[in-house]
């Protein structure tokens, strides 16, 4: 009740339910309300009163490290948007928070709440999921062939070689990063990629992209929230239980140094 800005830090499938018992009878006439996600704003599960600020400030990067870089004297890129601005004093109040987090080392772009929201969901369900199961299935299929698990891992991620041929896009572009890798691997990929059926993917995720955007997925997320989450239970059982990849990456950390990330 006493605060001039509060931040909204809360899981977006909670968060509606604590802003509306606990956080909005306290709120003051001219407070700024900073929400880290866009989703509760693009799907009207948080309606703001008109007479507060309304700010996004969503770092594109995982909480744990923000810190981190922080300390470092580094920065991260964050999208920031000025949703409300009931005291015309919101875009300086914006910028301000952006540069004390130490995103405003390296930049903010503006975009809408919507904007935003419709990006995330997008994303981790197109992008994530592929990457996901292409990993799983060279996993399975390597094996299957002979070929040693812990190398397999080792080779698909666990050295660091992966993540940094990504970090090599951001640094030199999705196309320019081929030329780190010799002619083999980029013939190989260039010979691959002409094979695959592009054009069946991108309807998978125009499809994923209506369903978010029209808010067919936040309503299942709310059913779900709604019925004690019965779908918690099959995500931990995949995430924590004994199967062949996780056993092969132990075995790998026992006799490797990986490189920190």
């Amino acid at each position: 009740a006493a605060s001039d800005v509060v931040f909204i830090l809360l899981p977006d499938e909670l968060a509606p339910g604590v802003y509306q018992e606990e956080i909005s009878p306290a709120l003051q006439p001219g407070s700024a309300l900073v929400f880290a996600s866009g989703f509760n704003l693009a799907f009207q599960r948080i309606r703001p009163a008109p007479s507060l600020d309304v700010l996004l400030l969503a770092p594109r990067m995982l909480g744990a490290a923000i810190r981190a870089l922080y300390q470092n004297g580094l920065g991260f890129p964050s999208f920031v948007s000025l949703e409300q601005d009931a005291t015309g004093r919101g875009w300086p109040l914006l910028c301000a928070l952006a540069k004390a987090i130490g995103s405003l080392r390296a930049g903010a772009m503006e975009i809408s709440a919507a904007q935003e929201a419709y990006l995330d969901l997008f994303v981790e369900q197109t992008v994530g999921p592929d990457l996901a199961g292409a990993l799983l299935s060279a996993f399975q299929v390597g094996v299957e062939a002979g070929l040693p698990p812990e190398a397999l891992v080792l080779e698909l991620y666990m050295s660091g070689e992966m993540g940094r041929s990504i970090h090599a896009m951001a640094e030199y572009g999705f196309f320019q990063q081929v030329k780190l890798h010799g002619f083999t691997a980029a013939y190989g990929g260039m010979v691959r990629f002409m094979a695959l059926d592009r054009e069946s993917r991108q309807q998978d995720y125009r499809q994923v992209l209506k369903e978010i955007q029209n808010g067919a997925f936040a309503n299942a997320l709310e059913l779900e929230a709604e019925s004690g989450f019965p779908s918690r239970r099959l995500l931990e059982e995949l995430l924590e239980g004994d199967n062949p990849i996780s056993r092969a990456e132990q075995r790998v950390r026992r006799k490797i140094r990986l490189p920190e990330t």
